[in-house]
């Protein structure tokens, strides 16, 4: 069963008393199981289709690899003669070429850790990556007034939740 959730919903049944709660509780909980059933048998379907098709697939996909290796070779073995004086080729079924690329590194001996040491220390920060998001659960504990130095508010809110006692549900 999947793993127990506080629900907040929005009233749409009428229940008069904790009798009729408990029974509504009751009630989600084998509802909920009867979604994870489903929703197991799902899964399992999906992962012995997957499961077959990934078996299915495998030869295709190593001969793919085979073929490709193939090409490959053969542009090497051939830059000098087909591509000495060009970088495509455009065949009937595709195309064969070169293409410069460059690769940056860390230089023999560093890692790219001390890349990043380097950036910092000479100040290079256009450089290096920065991911900025708000911590919100840091400003749960500022006050109200330095939330709102950086333009943010406390907002209170009471919602109604519920949990369902699963184990109860299974043996009740």
């Amino acid at each position: 069963m999947a793993a127990t959730k506080r629900v907040k919903p929005k009233a749409t049944v009428s229940i008069q008393n904790l009798e009729q709660a408990d029974a509504v509780l009751a009630e989600i909980g084998e509802v909920q199981r009867q979604i994870d059933t489903i929703e197991t048998r799902m899964n399992d379907a999906i992962d012995e289709i997957k499961e077959g098709a990934s078996l299915q697939a495998q030869p295709l996909k190593e001969r793919l690899e085979r073929l490709s290796e193939g090409l490959a070779a053969f542009g090497d073995y051939q830059k000098e003669g087909f591509f000495k004086d060009r970088r495509t080729i455009q065949l009937t079924f595709g195309t064969l070429g070169f293409r410069k690329s460059s690769e940056i590194r860390a230089v023999v001996g560093k890692k790219l850790a001390d890349v990043l040491d380097a950036l910092k220390t000479h100040k290079f920060f256009e450089a290096i990556k920065k991911t900025e998001k708000v911590n919100k659960d840091v400003l749960r504990d500022w006050t109200d007034d330095r939330l709102a130095l950086v333009h943010a508010a406390r907002e209170e809110k009471d919602t109604f939740w519920y949990e369902i006692k699963e184990a109860e549900v299974r043996h009740g």
